[in-house]
């Protein structure tokens, strides 16, 4: 079986963990309670909500297991069936703790993201340079 290579903005921590910033564009339909996430290039996952429709995209996407929480940082949520362009990062639980971000927080938002940035609270390096790379790219702003 072969693997799907990862994507080219994708930041890889070690043991097949993602952890880091990966942008994809996505087409969202909600199905009753669902979510689905369609890839142009076909691979379609559905979720609960938009968090793990999300986490099982990025899977079946890169092949890579998610830790932590994604993070909803260039996504805006349009009509069902729009295309969306959308940025995931994902925090490990201890992060989320040490940057003083409640642990049952599911998205945080992009105005707390980028404070922390700001002042430094963020420290894992493939957190800042992906984080550093959407605020120099416009993606990532207070809110």
């Amino acid at each position: 079986m072969t693997s799907t290579p990862p994507l080219p903005s994708l930041v890889v921590a070690p043991r097949r963990r993602f952890r880091g910033q990966v942008k994809f564009l996505l087409i969202e339909r909600e199905v009753g309670h669902d979510v689905s996430i369609e890839f142009p290039r076909g691979i379609r996952t559905s979720g609960d909500s938009i968090h793990s429709a999300a986490e099982a995209a990025l899977l079946a996407e890169t092949g890579f297991d998610i830790t932590g929480r994604v993070v909803e940082l260039g996504g805006l949520r349009s009509g069902a069936g729009e295309q969306t362009e959308f940025t995931a990062t994902t925090l490990g639980e201890d992060q989320l703790r040490a940057h003083d971000v409640p642990v049952n927080t599911r998205w945080v938002t992009v105005g707390e993201m980028h404070g922390l940035l700001s002042r430094g609270r963020i420290t894992d390096a493939a957190t800042v340079a992906s984080l550093t790379l959407l605020q120099v790219a416009g993606l990532l702003t207070t809110v």
